[in-house]
């Protein structure tokens, strides 16, 4: 109930604003009460042929200070109006701009510490197959020792994009008014949050922190690292990362479309690459589906293993 109250008076809101801020607005509303005054207050205000013969009585200075009058009025109201739609218009653009801006430095920064992540693990992983493939130990040695030494940048940038969650999170109060004129803008962004939501679910992984002078040093980096682990979280790095950099770019192009506007060398740009635009953007849509069903199955999931839970307890 409380919803459609809140419709209800944001609908009545626009509607009073419109005919009394707007000037088309204003026009409509003063036409309107010239056709219904009749029937209000029983008086008939002139018509344009009785406006017209009044006028033609007056005196010609009379005559010279109404048109005057008029034009100087008229004058005013049109200025008045287009001076605040400029106003409003490049207000609204230099919001867009900072979003625009905003999103491009948290995201871009979010997507280099995902990359850098999925070097990480990726490199661990490369050092698991070399030892499993029972490859020379000093290619081995030099790897892990190289690994030891991205360990704290790894931890660094696990806080750093902790972090940056929360600011991200914060476009969506800062912004709101614009994400929710721009088509798609908001829902797209709550999936690009979701989609880093689900690597900063995996990155807290147990990372190797061994003495590499000390003979065993294999099996104690064998005990650190857990190849699934580290395999799931490259395999969402690697897919997070396209997906961020592609809606992020799309929900920039948006906040920015009415400023840029579309124009002959823009419009041949996108015939002659149009191939390219569709292929990716299919393969995002693909993503997207992907994520979707993926979604689906662990809210299946997690009913599935709430029953399990009660069933053992009644056990």
């Amino acid at each position: 109930m409380k919803k459609y109250l809140l419709f209800v008076g944001i609908l009545l809101r626009l509607i009073v604003r419109f005919f009394t801020a707007n000037i088309y607005g204003i026009f409509i509303l003063f036409v309107s009460i010239y056709y219904i005054s009749p029937y209000v207050n029983g008086v008939q205000p002139f018509k344009l042929n009785d406006l017209i013969v009044w006028f033609s009585e007056q005196s010609d200075t009379l005559q010279s200070l109404f048109l005057s009058s008029l034009v100087t009025v008229i004058g005013f109201i049109i200025a008045f109006q287009s001076a605040t739609k400029n106003w409003k218009d490049q207000l609204v653009a230099n919001i867009r701009v900072q979003a625009s801006n905003d999103i491009d430095t948290i995201y871009t920064r979010i997507n280099e510490i995902i990359n850098s992540l999925k070097i990480y693990t990726d490199t661990n992983l490369k050092i698991l197959s070399r030892i499993k493939s029972n490859a020379d130990v000093n290619e081995i040695y030099s790897n892990i020792k190289f690994v030891l030494s991205q360990t704290e940048k790894f931890r660094s940038e696990r806080q750093e994009l902790s972090s940056l969650q929360s600011r991200a999170f914060q476009l969506y109060g800062r912004y709101s008014l614009i994400l929710f004129a721009t088509l798609n803008a908001f829902e797209q962004l709550e999936k690009i949050n979701e989609s880093v939501r689900k690597v900063a679910g995996k990155m807290w992984i147990l990372l190797p922190t061994i003495d590499i002078s000390n003979s065993d040093y294999l099996k104690h980096y064998l005990n650190y690292v857990d190849e699934e682990k580290y395999m799931d979280l490259s395999n969402q790095c690697g897919e997070s990362y396209l997906y961020i950099s592609a809606i992020a770019g799309n929900v920039r192009g948006k906040l920015t479309t009415n400023i840029a506007e579309l124009n002959l060398i823009m419009l041949f740009n996108f015939i002659r690459r149009g191939k390219i635009f569709m292929d990716f953007w299919a393969e995002i849509k693909e993503f997207d589906k992907k994520h979707q069903t993926n979604k689906s199955f662990a809210n299946n999931l997690n009913m599935a293993l709430k029953d399990l839970r009660q069933k053992l307890k009644k056990l």
